[in-house]
């Protein structure tokens, strides 16, 4: 039967804090605090990334398997190694480049231990005044993480987008349009036969 995605997603999942309103330098210090508060070797808690992978791939039956010389989809990446991106809007910019449209997104429940920060694409990101190749660096400038070696399959589910305030209004706009036009079509009808 396996496990459900809501039994892996429990009071030990953490959620990464925004930090959007914030500086670059007060967004590193806020996520360095929170990654020291959840990086406990005997309390260990876990975090939702997203990964993006080229559409054929087995992701849910296979897992994701580590990056090797052969099977890279960034000149940056190194071998060993799964890339994650902290939103879902960042796996769809990364699928964009290595897949050209043609990838699906993945969220991947992992432990905050075991992320490491993406040195490679935190070389090309980080202004070159800033110091510091942290964690809490590659989430602020790089919008991603790794993680030594293959993600197992019961840590992954295929990401479902939720539709978009805007997306929501200019349904219910179009749904009350579809129902005045027809109560309209129907009264000319009825208009029409008597």
């Amino acid at each position: 039967m396996g496990i459900d995605w809501k039994d892996r997603t429990t009071e030990r999942t953490e959620k990464i804090p925004t930090y959007n309103d914030l500086t670059m330098s007060d967004g590193v210090k806020m996520i360095a605090d929170w990654l020291r508060a959840y990086n406990q070797k005997y309390d260990i808690r876990y975090v939702i990334m997203y990964h993006a992978a080229k559409k054929d791939t087995p992701i849910l039956e296979q897992g994701l398997v580590a990056g090797n010389s052969r099977r890279k989809n960034f000149g940056m990446s190194e071998s060993g190694y799964v890339y994650l991106a902290t939103t879902p809007n960042m796996a769809k910019m990364f699928g964009s480049m290595a897949h050209s449209g043609n990838f699906t997104i993945y969220e991947v429940i992992v432990p905050v231990g075991k992320l490491l920060p993406d040195k490679g694409r935190l070389q090309y990101t980080k202004p070159e005044n800033i110091s510091g190749n942290s964690l809490a660096h590659s989430f602020v400038y790089a919008g991603s993480a790794r993680v030594k070696g293959n993600i197992e399959k019961w840590q992954i589910k295929q990401y479902e987008e939720k539709p978009s305030l805007l997306a929501n209004l200019a349904q219910k706009k179009q749904e009350v349009k579809e129902r005045s036009t027809s109560r309209k079509a129907r009264g000319k009808t009825s208009n029409e036969r008597s």
